[in-house]
């Protein structure tokens, strides 16, 4: 079974493109944290790609530095460089995307925070889109 799930930063700008068939997609970077024992925590990038509304929904909604959880699946690829040298490339497929934090510049706060810190409510913005594009209800539930 090949399935991801990853809670990072985005660290790129968003651009949103289109395919030749008109389908929407976003190539992004995720900056996520790892512990280690030794150093303290360590920062892994990892490309993904997210298509159709999941990624209109995400360029409506995101920027660089925001908050998110990915689920998805991970995918080589190869290409030819330059040079006629082989090269591989690695990125995550998304396939749904929470949003863990309020869109900037809305409300009082950047995060949204509850007396349950388990459950974030989220007014008036999608907060989980699906590989299909839909909207999940408006709370994360855990």
């Amino acid at each position: 079974m090949n399935k991801v799930i990853f809670t990072g930063r985005i660290g790129n700008e968003l651009d949103m493109q289109y395919s030749t068939s008109g389908k929407a997609f976003l190539k992004f970077n995720l900056a996520v944290s790892r512990i280690r024992k030794e150093s303290g925590t360590d920062t892994d990038w990892f490309r993904c790609v997210a298509f159709g509304k999941t990624a209109e929904l995400m360029n409506q909604y995101l920027s660089k530095g925001s908050k998110i959880l990915v689920e998805g699946a991970m995918q080589t690829s190869n290409y030819e460089g330059r040079g006629g040298e082989k090269k591989y490339s690695v990125e995550v497929i998304v396939d749904r995307v929470e949003f863990l934090e309020k869109k900037k510049g809305e409300g009082e706060a950047q995060t949204a925070e509850t007396e349950n810190p388990i459950t974030q409510e989220y007014v008036g913005e999608p907060l989980v889109a699906n590989g299909n594009g839909e909207e999940i209800g408006e709370e994360i539930p855990f």
